[in-house]
């Protein structure tokens, strides 16, 4: 679940940014996020500080065309995307790592692997998913999908590509949460995007589905 194209407007320079990267380090002065993404991310890293688990280093957000271009070239296609289809490219992705050492090996890693769902993120390319997502294991990727998303990805063990085709089955579903909230979750393929319907009163998100569908998600 996300925008097609990230809104470039709403990136920052991290390093600038201070009220957003109280909890973790930065890799390099150069890193960018989309602001309502950079701070999800230091939330959960406060909250993560608080359990005692505080060595975060970010490694890389936002990329253009050109940045992923070197790094495919460098990484090949089992490790990267080629430029324009990236989750870098759209600044909903971000790469961590851990001052400890490899982050699959860290306290990091595995708090992020336990957690993270809680706010809105997942690790995209888990272990034992590389023949659904086509991506080596990437402890490291992180991908901001939102809530609900993420906690319906985290109970039915889904990467994305298994809850876009759930999406498409279901068509419309409601998810109450242990939190109280509760939320409608509908999606209208390419060919009923005349048909979406949007609340006049009630909060809403909609986002593309990396494929040719659309996602319609109401706070009841």
């Amino acid at each position: 679940m996300n925008d097609e194209f990230v809104i470039e407007g709403d990136l920052v320079t991290l390093f600038e940014q201070q009220q957003v990267t109280t909890f973790y380090s930065l890799l390099n002065e150069r890193i960018q996020l989309p602001l309502p993404i950079a701070e999800k991310f230091n939330q959960m890293v406060n909250d993560a500080n608080e359990d005692g688990v505080e060595q975060f280093l970010l490694t890389s957000g936002y990329r253009d065309n050109e940045a992923q271009a070197r790094l495919y070239d460098e990484r090949g296609s089992d490790y990267a995307m080629p430029p324009g289809f990236s989750e870098h490219n759209t600044g909903l992705a971000l790469d961590i790592s851990s001052m400890e050492g490899p982050i699959e090996s860290s306290t990091e890693g595995r708090w992020v692997e336990e957690h993270s769902w809680k706010y809105g993120f997942v690790i995209r390319y888990p272990k034992g998913k590389e023949e659904i997502t086509g991506i080596q294991y990437e402890p490291w990727h992180l991908r901001y999908v939102g809530i609900p998303h993420s906690v319906i990805m985290h109970e039915k063990g889904f990467v994305l590509e298994e809850y876009i085709e759930f999406l498409e089955e279901e068509k419309s579903l409601v998810v109450e949460l242990d939190s109280d909230e509760a939320y409608a979750i509908n999606y209208y393929p390419k060919e009923q995007l005349d048909r979406v319907v949007i609340p006049n009163e009630q909060p809403y998100k909609i986002s593309g589905t990396n494929k040719d569908g659309v996602v319609v998600v109401v706070e009841l």
